[in-house]
């Protein structure tokens, strides 16, 4: 049980860690541009390409699940 405890608590690190990189990335290139030295990823693009590929149905079963994740963990 204690193992299974911080292997949960690695990967809640990790999704926090990946999510909070995103956001990071997100926020530069709305404040810099595209084309800034830190990370040439165009983040804004990536994720408008995504939405297109997993269509209406598949972007609202993103949003639920993250939904139904937050309401589950909030404390």
């Amino acid at each position: 049980m204690e193992r299974l405890d911080k292997v949960t608590i690695f990967l809640k690190s990790l999704t926090q860690l990946g999510l909070g990189l995103v956001a990071l990335l997100f926020v530069l290139q709305v404040l810099i541009g595209p084309d800034h030295i830190l990370f040439p990823v165009n983040t804004v693009d990536n994720m408008i390409q995504l939405s297109g590929q997993l269509g209406l149905p598949g972007l609202g079963l993103v949003i639920a699940a993250l939904s139904l994740s937050w309401a589950l963990t909030k404390r």
